[in-house]
Parts: C-alpha cells; structure tokens; sequence
C-alpha cells in the first residue's frame, strides 16, 4: 500500500460548502417521495469571551476613630457594629474641638517670663533703666548687696527652721531628750545640785570658748559620770566614757560649730521641779 505524500491533493472533510451539504437534503427527500423541508440554517456566531471589568468599590461610609475603623462591609460582627454605631454617636456629641488632635501645648501652662512682667510694670522697667544707665563698677556693687542680703535672709530663715533643736528652745523638751534610764535616775535619786551645778558652769564656759574641741575629765566615781552624761544630753553635747592609765575618763565634745547654753540649767529645772512637787529631793 502506498503513502500519499501531497496532502493538498485530498478534500478536507470539515471544510465543505454548506450549499452542497443543503443540495444533498434535498434531493435524498426527493428521491424518497416526501416533500422537501426547508431547513432554516442558522449561522453560529463565535462570541468573544466576555470581558469583566473590575472595578474599585468605593468606599462612601466609612469613618475614622481612633482605635476603630469601619470599611462598610455587608458582613460585620456584631460587637464591632456597636461599638461603630456607639463610637459615631459619641462623636456626633462632642464638639469639633474636642475630638482634635492633641499637642503638647494642652499641657504647658502658660508663664510669663520675667523680662515679660519687667516691660508690663513701669516702675520695674524705670529700675532696669536706671540700672543698665550706671556704670559696670556701679552695676557690680549693686548686684554684690543684692546677694548679700539675699543669703542674709536664707541665713536667718535657716537658724528659725533649727529653733526645734535649739538646747535653749524649752527646758522642759531639753529634760524629755534625756534617755529613760536618766530621767528615773534624776527622779528617784537625791542629786547634789552643788556637784551638778559645778559641771554645768564647767561645760558651759568650755564650750563657749572654744566649740569645736573636745572635754576631757576624770571623775571620781560612777554616779558623777551618769551625771555628766545626763548634762551633756541636756545640753545638747556628745560624750563617751574610756578607760586610760588605769583610770576613767569621759570625753566630751560639740556636733555643732557654735554652742549656746540653755537659758535654763538642768540643775536649776531639777530645783523648781523639786519646789513644785514639795519634796526634799531634786526631783520626786
């Protein structure tokens, strides 16, 4: 069997008139003995493929809150519709100004500085005239009595605030900063006031003249150093007791750079305290 080698030369089977193929009908119904029918050929149209346009939703409903968004979609949850509906009522309540940005200036108060008030006041603006229309050596002193006075006031104002922990302040508080076991001792014991008014005029004078050093003295027995110990709390002065060449001292200085007496000697509160209670001794 041979190959046919030119295709050209066959008819294609797909490509014939639609004529011939209407012809052959017709005269297939003829040779049959019906009458022919007129078949209505309708030509197929190839439609194209249909082009959809995407087109871009805009969006007409929505609103911005902070913290909220709202899109418009159909399809939402519930919470999120309420709080929308309850964040736009909210909005529709304030007031534009209100729900404006915040700034930094909503916090900062306003000052007015003090050149401000200096050109506000024309007496003050007539002293800086004054001022800037002296000389620099004149400016310079005036400035130096202006500080001057200032750490004066603070000076004083300080030694007011200190008025608490004065010895002088009240012989009564002076007595109370004694410690416990002192304070029995004064009361239930017979003091000699001689003794205790002697160390007094000793520490006093000491003191005075020279603050800042330390007082050294050796007492005889042990109820004289609880009495000493009890003078220099009264008076506001530190001390300690020491064992040196087989004897006992007490030490005593100031934590203060200055020392002011009391205006009322233990030995003198311990006698009106005695002449109050009506007793024999110093202190009942």
């Amino acid at each position: 069997m041979g190959v046919i080698k030119n295709l050209a030369c066959l008819a294609d089977p797909f490509t014939e008139p639609e004529e011939d193929v209407l012809d052959q009908l017709i005269a297939e119904a003829q040779h049959d003995g019906q009458p022919p029918q007129i078949l209505e050929v309708v030509a197929v149209v190839e439609r194209s493929p249909r082009q959809r346009k995407h087109r871009q939703r805009t969006n007409s409903t929505r609103v911005e809150i902070v913290g909220l968004t709202s899109r418009g979609k159909h399809k939402s949850g519930s919470k999120k519709c309420r709080r929308l509906e309850n964040a736009q009522y909210l909005q529709s309540l304030a007031e534009p100004e209100d729900v404006a940005e915040v700034s930094i200036y909503d916090f900062v108060h306003e000052s007015v500085s003090a050149f401000a008030q200096l050109l506000c006041e024309r007496e003050n603006m007539q002293v800086w005239n004054d001022f800037i229309s002296c000389s620099e050596e004149e400016q310079q002193r005036i400035v130096d009595e202006g500080s001057a006075s200032e750490s004066l006031k603070s000076s004083d104002s300080t030694e007011a605030d200190r008025r608490g922990d004065h010895p002088a302040f009240s012989a009564e508080e002076s007595f109370h900063r004694l410690d416990s076991d002192l304070r029995k001792m004064l009361r239930k014991q017979k003091i000699p006031l001689g003794k205790l008014s002697h160390l007094e005029e000793e520490l006093s004078t000491f003191f005075m003249s020279h603050p800042g050093s330390e007082y050294h003295n050796c007492l005889c027995s042990s109820f004289e150093r609880l009495m000493m110990h009890a003078l220099c709390q009264y008076m506001n002065l530190i001390s300690k007791s020491y064992n040196s060449d087989g004897m006992r001292w007490t030490k005593v200085w100031n934590k203060r750079p200055v020392f002011v007496p009391p205006a009322v000697m233990l030995s003198s509160y311990l006698e009106c305290r005695c002449a109050s209670h009506g007793c024999g001794k110093a202190a009942q």
